[in-house]
């Protein structure tokens, strides 16, 4: 189930705004639908009345507030352009991906499947889900940090660890991203962090 907004008017919107009311979707009507296919209808809750400008009363309905050939056609475009999407990450390696972090979906919370390794844009970062599990908001990558894990790619390169095994030693000339700053490798098997050696490390202009 997903919680969306509804303006004074009942339209349907995916984020709040001032003077927007809470809706869950407790039925799934919505589940699976694009954002231009959701945003295109009116939801007038059991105990609210809308009146069109007809002079008809509506309560307790979900209505197309467009033609619904229009809504339909955004759906299909949209599951059409997602495959392709979908196609295309899945034949990146992380370092790649993290290059086009954009290709990725967000994550859904609609309560629909998500398999382990399936990678995720959540809010510019590349998560991968641990384990099989359900999208709900309590298992989101921040309300289960457990069932993430990160990418450890930024824009192309590797993130440096706070510990650096010898199994995952830099390079010399390997860039490297530390904090908010790209650093290279002065070291062959480097292991050191460059704040724990900044003589092993060099900050390079991105």
């Amino acid at each position: 189930m997903k919680t969306y907004y509804l303006d004074s008017d009942f339209r349907v919107h995916f984020e709040n705004a001032p003077g927007f009311t809470p809706w869950l979707d407790e039925s799934g009507f919505f589940s699976g639908k694009c954002r231009a296919f959701v945003e295109g209808f009116r939801v007038v809750p059991a105990d609210k009345k809308w009146v069109a400008p007809d002079g008809t009363v509506y309560s307790g309905t979900i209505s197309a507030a467009v033609d619904y050939a229009t809504l339909d056609k955004a759906q299909t475009d949209q599951g059409e352009m997602r495959a392709v999407m979908d196609k295309a990450g899945a034949l990146l390696d992380d370092a790649q991906a993290s290059t086009v972090i954009d290709l990725y979906p967000a994550y859904p919370a609609d309560g629909s499947l998500v398999t382990s390794g399936t990678r995720i844009n959540w809010r510019g970062q590349l998560k991968r889900a641990a384990v099989d599990l359900w999208a709900t908001d309590e298992t989101n990558p921040d309300n289960a940090p457990s069932l993430w894990e990160d990418s450890n790619y930024r824009d192309g390169y590797r993130v440096i660890p706070e510990t650096i095994t010898v199994g995952t030693a830099f390079a010399k000339d390997e860039l490297g991203w530390w904090e908010d700053t790209l650093y290279r490798s002065l070291l062959d098997a480097n292991v050191w962090t460059p704040a724990a050696y900044p003589s092993g490390w060099e900050a390079v202009d991105v």
